[in-house]
């Protein structure tokens, strides 16, 4: 009996088979790209909002342990300490630390999930450090002549001398004397480009002036996708262009950082 036998075929992709297989992954490749990043991008930028709202629980704790008073600058001696020293490293004004509640705001919640250097940065504790200490989101430090312009009657000053003879001065804000609380600016999303500060590198910076004029040269990063996220003093968040910012908050900032940290001109008033 007569077997008949039959070979085998063998299937394989020719060259242009494979060029074509190629091609077609990098185009959805590069379709799909931007969509993942846009949507990665926005989910953080939301949990960035959420960790505002935490930082807002924290202070407005704060605010009721110490007659609804936030230290948000002081200045002893040469050196500055800003709001995050107080209330997110657990120290008093006085410079010691809370031995009944600690810190006020976590320190993973005080600072920007979409900033670079935020896993580095969260685990930097040291309290002596004062690039440390002032990591975080930027609180609104005006000058004696804006206070005075714009009628912020929330934003107080003190000043003494220690027995040591050392000046001290602070600048305090009064949550309860807000006269626009839905629309004022309490913390944002903030940059610094400031030689002194970690050498210039984007790491965020707790103090921000309208006209970029603040210390460490601090201003509002406008990080996510060419907008900052802010916190109102009413404990809402708000996300906007640096024109928007400034049209539709009474804080009125005119001094931003791009999202690549190039400085953005200054705007009108």
């Amino acid at each position: 009996m007569l077997t008949t036998r039959h070979a085998k075929r063998t299937y394989a992709f020719t060259l242009v088979e494979l060029l074509v297989v190629v091609a077609i992954i990098s185009l959805l490749t590069a379709l799909l790209l931007p969509v993942l990043n846009k949507a990665r991008d926005s989910a953080r930028s939301v949990l960035c909002q959420s960790q505002l709202r935490q930082s807002a629980v924290g202070m407005f704790i704060y605010a009721d342990e110490y007659k609804q008073t936030i230290p948000v600058f002081r200045r002893r001696g040469g050196n500055i300490r800003l709001w995050t020293y107080f209330l997110v490293h657990g120290m008093s004004t006085k410079d010691q630390p809370f031995a009944a509640f600690g810190e006020y705001v976590p320190r993973t919640v005080s600072l920007c999930p979409s900033n670079e250097h935020y896993k580095k940065d969260v685990g930097r504790t040291d309290t002596s450090s004062t690039a440390t200490t002032n990591l975080g989101y930027a609180a609104y430090v005006p000058m004696h002549q804006e206070v005075k312009t714009y009628k912020l009657n929330h934003i107080k000053s003190d000043s003494y001398t220690t027995s040591g003879g050392t000046k001290v001065s602070m600048n305090l804000h009064r949550l309860d004397q807000v006269g626009h609380p839905g629309s004022a600016i309490l913390l944002a999303d903030s940059a610094s480009m400031h030689n002194s500060h970690f050498k210039a590198t984007g790491r965020m910076i707790a103090n921000f002036r309208i006209d970029g004029s603040s210390n460490w040269s601090g201003r509002i990063h406008v990080i996510h996708g060419g907008k900052a996220n802010v916190l109102a003093y009413d404990g809402h968040t708000m996300t906007g262009s640096p024109e928007e910012l400034r049209d539709n908050t009474t804080t009125r900032p005119r001094a931003f950082y791009a999202e690549n940290l190039s400085y953005l001109p200054i705007l009108d008033k």
